[in-house]
């Protein structure tokens, strides 16, 4: 009825069986252990025996009960029981004497406690009137480095404050010589015959002072990225125009080098995007710069593409596109990838160097960070690199008329004429806006302070004025806002032109009443867009620049070319970087050779401005053309 089993003996077996024998295999059984199964288990006649693993100590009932051929049960059944008994450690007699050891332990502990807290008690005392004194040291020398400190973040504010200050000062010093030198240039290339070696150095000296322009840029957004300033303004844009005034942007240089520049747009892409247009640009034209820049042979091509479905989206529109920037340029060494987006840090060639700053892939990854992204490249030195970032910008519907690839400059415009007062205190700067007007059919006058500009203005009552900020006798701001002060000048328009850049400038511009703030130097696209978007003009356009362009070709490709081996030879010299032998040459194909005379001349007017690359590319030009 009853077995005992020690600890060791927890893993057992019990088989069993029913004395029915007409047909002893089709008898079934039922068993159960109590204090273990919770249902009963059911076998058949060839499984006659229950095991059992692993039971801890306690007491068990084991039931099993039977049914012969028939399926008739013996519910009554049979039991066992079962005690395992527990392990020695587990005994009452080893738990108490435990338990007795335990508290002669917990004695001993609390009394050795006791003794160890007063010898404690008396180390402290002799520890907190050593502490104490040193505590009272320690107080002075933080009084004085909190002195130090408070002096230290002043002189910090007062460095940080200075370098602001120092940086408006120089944009603004800089931008002003740069208004005479880019304002000239356009002025003086709109005047320049096509075919005059003028145009040449013209355009050298346009692109030279945006060059500058553009360090002076960099330069800013670096502090305004130090001082966590730079923000996004996103606006509607029509994409595939925007892409093509930034591949005709960098056209030139490319062309200049005789590299290929390509442009492959991977549909489905959208029209019209939010996006800060601005920003965006001066991300893809510093990525597309540096691909000219460090490329001497082959080609540089941008990749558009969208990476999600417009037919899987939910909520407002939007799309994912990626913007890759490639070259077969020299590539960057492994070593240097990583360092190549800190500021003033510049990779590649040292000839290369000297070309930039070293802030432009420090701006634009700062700039594809304030969009979620980040600027990734992948290079092998030798065969080119690959610049890639992607940003998903919200869709836009956009009502666009006819887009053209080259941006026509207007020659005029509708409807009656309109009065313009240009203020600024600098003669030159006065005269470069009234030379960049006046051929458009605007009356100018002009004012060289505030004061003056405040007199003409309520007398002539223009319809636009061109306000400089900084001036003698009366402020810009002061100007404008006694202007807006007077009733019958509510809806006269005023454009701040100012060298003086700062958020702050603009943001006291519009606050005294401006309607536009436009930088110097000023580029006479951007002015006419303003005026035009302001006073609500219709423009009258000209042919565009790349009918200009094909034009001037057309004059070179009318030249007629030197033979063959003329051209060889003439190539080998400039190749070889003998420019005075080059020259020779030409002088003497000149006085042989009446037919090219013209295009022996064009040669020497490159010479002379040591246009080297663009004599190449003519060259080049000219002998694929004859195979």
């Amino acid at each position: 009825d009853r077995i005992v089993l020690s600890h060791g003996q927890s893993d057992f077996s019990v088989a069993f069986a029913a004395l029915n024998y007409r047909a002893p295999d089709r008898n079934r059984y039922a068993y159960r252990l109590e204090g273990f199964d919770a249902d009963w288990i059911f076998t058949d006649s060839s499984h006659r025996r229950a095991s059992y693993s692993g039971l801890k100590e306690g007491t068990y009932r084991f039931l099993v009960k039977a049914s012969n051929n028939d399926g008739l049960w013996n519910e009554e059944g049979t039991a066992l029981g079962i005690v395992i008994a527990p392990p020695w450690w587990r005994s009452v007699w080893f738990n108490g004497l435990a338990a007795m050891m335990t508290a002669g332990l917990l004695f001993a502990a609390y009394r050795w406690r006791i003794a160890s807290m007063k010898k404690r008690n008396r180390d402290l005392e002799t520890l907190v009137s050593l502490r104490t004194r040193e505590i009272a040291e320690s107080l002075d020398h933080l009084a004085q480095a909190r002195n130090q400190a408070e002096a230290a973040r002043q002189q910090a504010e007062k460095a940080s404050k200075t370098k602001s200050i120092f940086l408006a000062n120089m944009s603004h010093e800089l931008r002003t010589p740069l208004n005479s030198i880019l304002g000239y240039a356009q002025i003086l290339r709109g005047r320049a015959a096509s075919d005059d070696s003028l145009v040449d150095g013209l355009a050298a000296i346009r692109q030279s002072g945006d060059h500058l322009l553009t360090l002076i840029n960099d330069i800013l957004d670096i502090a305004k990225i130090e001082a966590g300033k730079i923000d996004l303004f996103p606006a509607p844009t029509y994409l595939p125009g925007f892409i093509d005034g930034i591949v005709n942007l960098i056209k030139n240089r490319a062309e200049a080098k005789d590299l290929s520049l390509t442009y492959e747009p991977r549909p489905p892409l959208p029209s019209g995007v939010m996006v800060d247009e601005k920003r965006l640009r001066q991300v893809l034209v510093n990525l597309l710069g540096n691909a000219v820049k460090f490329t001497e042979r082959g080609g540089v091509g941008l990749i558009v593409e969208r990476l999600d479905s417009p037919d899987q989206r939910t909520g407002p529109p939007t799309a994912t596109l990626r913007f890759t920037v490639e070259d077969t340029g020299i590539g960057i060494p492994p070593l240097e990838l990583e360092g190549l987006f800190r500021p003033f840090v510049q990779v590649g060639h040292a000839d290369k160097q000297i070309e930039g700053a070293g802030l432009g892939l420090t701006i634009s990854q700062q700039i594809v960070t304030l969009m979620d992204s980040r600027i990734r490249v992948k290079s092998e030195p030798g065969k080119g690199s690959a610049f890639w970032f992607e940003v998903t910008l919200p869709v836009v519907e956009i009502a666009v008329e006819e887009q053209t690839a080259q941006r026509r400059m207007p020659t005029g415009y509708e409807g009656p004429r309109r009065k313009v007062l240009v203020v600024d205190d600098k003669r030159y700067h006065r005269f470069i806006l009234e030379a960049m007007l006046a051929p458009l059919g605007f009356e100018i006058s002009t004012a060289n302070d505030g004061q003056q500009a405040v007199d003409k203005a309520l007398a002539e009552r223009p319809d636009v004025i061109l306000m400089d900020l900084v001036m003698p006798v009366k402020t810009g701001l002061e100007a404008i806002q006694e202007i807006r002060r007077n009733a019958d000048m509510d809806d006269v328009i005023i454009i701040a032109v100012s060298a003086s850049v700062m958020e702050i400038d603009r943001a006291k511009s519009q606050v005294a009443g401006c309607n536009a703030f436009l930088p110097k130097p000023v580029r006479i696209e951007d002015l006419t867009v303003l005026m035009g978007k302001h006073m609500g003009l219709n423009w009258i356009y000209g042919k565009p620049e790349q009918e200009t362009d094909s034009a001037e070709k057309a004059s070179v490709k009318q030249l007629v070319p030197l033979p063959p081996e003329e051209m060889e030879a003439l190539h080998e010299l400039i190749k070889a970087g003998k420019l005075r032998q080059f020259r020779d040459r030409l002088a003497a194909l000149e006085e042989t050779d009446e037919q090219s005379r013209p295009f022996i001349q064009r040669l020497q007017s490159m010479a002379r401005g040591y246009e080297i690359k663009r004599i190449m590319t003519l060259l080049q030009r000219e002998r694929e053309e004859k195979q």
